[in-house]
């Protein structure tokens, strides 16, 4: 008796014939492409010298954007001149760098972009600056109000 370990495998499945006899399969070749009569060469004619044409473009749209500003019922600016300032007689102007929201609300600090030369004007300008927040005019782009970033500047001035 042989053991089980020693027998051989069993012959693999056959499978089927295929059924391609009598088959013709047609494979359509694009006009571009001519196959040589040399199976190993294909031949691939350059495209058509005018290839279709796009429609033309209508003119750029330029969008038209309008700056904002300090608007209505914005603070004055003596209200916010520092009284040591005015003692000392520091006059000089600060520009002050803002973004604002479409409803004309800060939506980031105020900073100091160009100095009054004077540090208490500097500061009165950036409490200025805040205590407009909702009174700004916001920047628009076609007519529409947008968030924004504008610089102005707030001069302090002595009237003798």
């Amino acid at each position: 008796m042989v053991s089980p370990d020693l027998r051989p495998p069993p012959p693999p499945p056959t499978l089927p014939e295929p059924r391609t006899k009598g088959v013709t399969i047609e494979v359509p070749v694009p006009p571009e492409i001519r196959v040589a009569s040399d199976p190993d060469e294909v031949v691939v004619k350059h495209a058509p010298a005018n290839p279709p044409q796009l429609p033309p473009a209508g003119p750029p749209h330029v969008i038209k954007f309008m700056q904002g500003g300090p608007g209505s019922g914005f603070p004055v600016t003596d209200d916010f001149y520092p009284s040591a300032a005015r003692r000392l007689e520091e006059q000089g102007a600060a520009t002050v760098r803002v973004c604002v929201d479409p409803n004309g609300r800060l939506t980031a600090p105020p900073m100091n972009v160009v100095s009054s030369g004077y540090p208490r004007l500097d500061e009165g300008a950036l409490q200025l600056a805040r205590a407009g927040s909702g009174h700004y005019r916001p920047s628009t782009e076609d007519g529409r109000p947008v968030n924004s970033c504008y610089a102005f500047r707030v001069r302090f001035e002595l009237n003798n």
